[in-house]
């Protein structure tokens, strides 16, 4: 799938200033990704605990502050193949943390075909490179 021209300066049009506002704050794009990578982690283990509702909004704000590294490393220049290498190791970490809990969570309810289909979803969220 393509993303146009257009659609792409519209979505940097709402995000860049948000991540610049985040970077004003002191925040670096290495932190953004560490914040988001914590937030997850604890977002899953409330899943893991069948806090659905707390557990999936916790989720939702890891993944807005994963959104945001990118961009603020972009537009203040401090784009580095560190960052983008523990960014994306720690996508596919809290991806097997995240799918690991729900699986657990649902193997032990007895909900094979909701486990299965968490393990299989784990399984193709690792074949994304």
């Amino acid at each position: 799938m393509t993303i146009s021209n257009q659609a792409r300066d519209r979505v940097k049009g709402v995000f860049e200033p948000i991540a610049l506002a985040l970077g004003r704050l002191g925040l670096t794009p290495d932190a953004l990704t560490l914040i988001g990578f914590g937030i997850t982690v604890v977002g899953a283990f409330l899943l893991a605990t069948q806090q659905w509702l707390l557990g999936g909004i916790v989720v939702f704000i890891g993944g807005v502050f994963d959104m945001f590294d990118g961009t603020l490393a972009r537009a203040t220049g401090k784009v580095s193949r560190l960052g983008a290498f523990m960014d994306s190791v720690l996508d596919r970490v809290s991806d097997m943390i995240l799918f690991s809990c729900l699986f657990w969570n649902l193997a032990e309810r007895g909900e094979t075909l909701e486990a299965g289909l968490a393990l299989l979803t784990l399984i193709v969220s690792l074949s994304v490179s």
